[in-house]
């Protein structure tokens, strides 16, 4: 196996590695894509197979290891972005106040 660290960021768009884009469950769960609305982007390092561009692993601060798997790429522009995250923001607000 040819694994190796490489330089990646994680922008709206997803987490970025040799020109792919990358996700997992944790990023969408805590919104990691639209945190970076307020800080631009995040450097990363992530271990990369070569022969297995499919999935890269991010390290964690437990020591733990996050499997990231390849997305397709959609050219969203960005105010759409944030049309968007708006919209699923107010959905969530209706949510937890339906019973109040």
């Amino acid at each position: 196996m040819a694994i190796k660290t490489v330089s990646g960021v994680i922008c709206t768009k997803g987490i970025i590695v040799n020109d792919a884009t990358y996700s997992c469950s944790i990023a969408i769960k805590e919104q990691w894509f639209l945190k970076v609305l307020e800080t631009e982007t995040i450097d990363v390092v992530v271990y990369f197979d070569s022969k297995n561009p499919s999935e890269v692993f991010l390290p964690l601060s437990t020591g733990c290891y996050l499997s990231c798997l390849f997305i397709t790429k959609s050219e969203v522009p960005e105010e759409h972005l944030q049309i968007y995250f708006d919209h699923i923001e107010r959905l969530k607000h209706a949510y937890r106040n339906r019973n109040n």
